[in-house]
């Protein structure tokens, strides 16, 4: 029983991390991982369920899954896509080799063409 437990708050905490992560990471989700870290602390241990209840990145989520949100503002959609444009562009800079080149540049547009049209722009939120 207590290893069921222990395991469950490890899963927790490993899958709130990747949640944390996936806030700042592009290629991360958050909301599934938030979403298990809930199921686990919830199986695992009462204090640990309580305080993720109260956690700002589980608040988000939960709002997010109850209006049914499919979508980012335009200001979620900079956040991510101005770093990773950089990123992208120093790559970009550094490399000599023309292959490479092509690779970053193909990457950036789908990149581009993927938060401009395939993900919905919500409104801000009141």
């Amino acid at each position: 029983m207590i290893l069921k437990k222990i395991f469950f708050v490890a899963l927790g905490l490993i899958s709130l991390g990747l949640g944390i992560l996936g806030a700042f990471l592009p290629i991360l989700p958050t909301v599934p991982f938030v979403l298990l870290a809930a199921f686990c602390f919830a199986r695992g241990s009462r204090r640990m369920d309580a305080w993720l209840r109260t956690t700002l990145i589980y608040r988000q989520t939960m709002v997010l899954m109850r209006n049914g949100r499919r979508g980012m503002t335009i200001g979620q959609k900079l956040r991510i896509m101005l770093p990773v444009t950089t990123l992208m562009g120093i790559s970009f800079l550094l490399t000599d080799h023309p292959h490479a080149h092509m690779a970053i540049g193909v990457m950036w547009v789908l990149h581009v063409i993927f938060f401009v049209f395939r993900i919905p722009t919500l409104k801000r939120e009141a």
